[in-house]
């Protein structure tokens, strides 16, 4: 019986003559056409490749390697791990069971990278947070992730959608213990008995009194419209996309992977602003807002620029990504200042007096 080797956990899984679609410094053969029962596909324009000899794309001039782009010597059975190179029926002769291509290539990509994408169903909650961690580290997260690995648009947006939930529930709970923190801090200030702090056991409360509270129902508003807006704006390159011929999905997975940075943004800001708000700590609200709002675009915009150019392998990836958020950030504060005339302007105004636009 013949196993598969390849290990199941991590993405430095290149195998010898593979440059894992970031570095075609070396390209392996041409596979034989004649042990290609599948169909083969330019993984950036979907380009036919069936039959060719060089590793460039006629349709997108993308450059990659066969071993990635054909990993036919790779398949294994699902069942018994047999290698299924050379078979020209849907049958494993070791084992007996059937099977299809995809399947074959789908179970591929799943075992070389564990990411949600691909590891959803098996582990939902290590996967999810194992390709958090790692996209947060944008430099090295996409040039492990191969222009080959096909994206999944249904846990790309659960993803996204998982993630904005976190960061509204951090956000809650820290502004719940910030407004417990300050009738403690008012108390101890005051020392009257009618003033005295309440106990450990009044914290829940606080915590959900902050889920009615509109400054966070602003807050998550501005995410939501921003998150938006940056992913639509994405699409306003008709021009880079018809030339690269670049797919909606792969345009979605950049957007997902650039949004984890929010989280620990806005979770640092709400403490902050909370902290200075109810200590009496300087007048800083205002300019935590501000700083905070420019940081997460800082992000952003750098994580899309990585994926772009080390992913998608696009040209004039950092003008892309400057000008998606501008055109986001400015959408956002059209839509705060409509929907909350009060905090949502404000915020809005604090960050472009940040930025010494206003």
């Amino acid at each position: 019986m013949a196993t598969d080797t390849t290990p199941s956990d991590g993405f430095n899984l290149a195998e010898p003559g593979s440059s894992n679609g970031n570095d075609q410094s070396t390209s392996s053969p041409p596979p034989d056409w004649d042990n290609v029962p599948f169909d083969v596909a330019c993984a950036r324009c979907g380009q036919d490749l069936h039959g060719l000899t060089d590793p460039t794309c006629p349709g997108c001039s993308l450059t990659f390697d066969w071993a990635d782009a054909v990993p036919i010597e790779r398949l294994i059975c699902l069942r018994c791990g047999y290698h299924l190179y050379g078979l020209q029926e849907n049958r494993c002769p070791e084992c007996g069971t059937n099977f299809t291509w995809d399947a074959a290539l789908a179970e591929y990509h799943r075992r070389r990278k564990p990411l949600f994408e691909y590891r959803w169903r098996e582990e939902p909650i290590r996967s999810f947070f194992g390709t958090w961690f790692r996209a947060l580290s944008p430099g090295k997260f996409w040039k492990t992730v191969d222009i080959h690995d096909p994206p999944r648009v249904g846990p790309l947006i659960t993803m996204t959608v998982v993630v904005t939930v976190l960061v509204f529930l951090s956000m809650v709970v820290l502004d719940g213990i910030d407004m417990f923190a300050w009738s403690v801090w008012g108390g101890w200030r005051v020392g009257s008995r009618r003033a005295l702090p309440p106990t450990i056991g009044a914290l829940p409360l606080y915590i959900f009194g902050a889920f009615f509270s509109p400054v966070l129902h602003a807050a998550l508003t501005a995410i939501v419209v921003w998150l938006t807006a940056s992913l639509l704006s994405l699409m306003l390159f008709p021009e880079s996309m018809r030339l690269c011929r670049v797919r909606f999905a792969q345009v979605l997975r950049v957007w997902a992977y650039a949004l984890p940075h929010i989280v620990p943004v806005a979770t640092t800001a709400t403490f902050l602003v909370s902290y200075a708000a109810a200590f009496g700590v300087g007048n800083y609200g205002k300019e935590v807002e501000g700083f905070t709002a420019v940081v997460a675009l800082v992000f952003v915009t750098r994580a899309l620029r990585l994926g772009y150019r080390d992913y998608l392998r696009m040209p004039h990836s950092l003008a892309v990504a400057i000008a998606s958020q501008v055109i986001a950030f400015l959408a956002t504060g059209v839509i705060l200042m409509t929907l909350f005339s009060g905090f949502g302007s404000q915020v809005y105004l604090d960050t472009l007096r940040f930025l010494n636009l206003y």
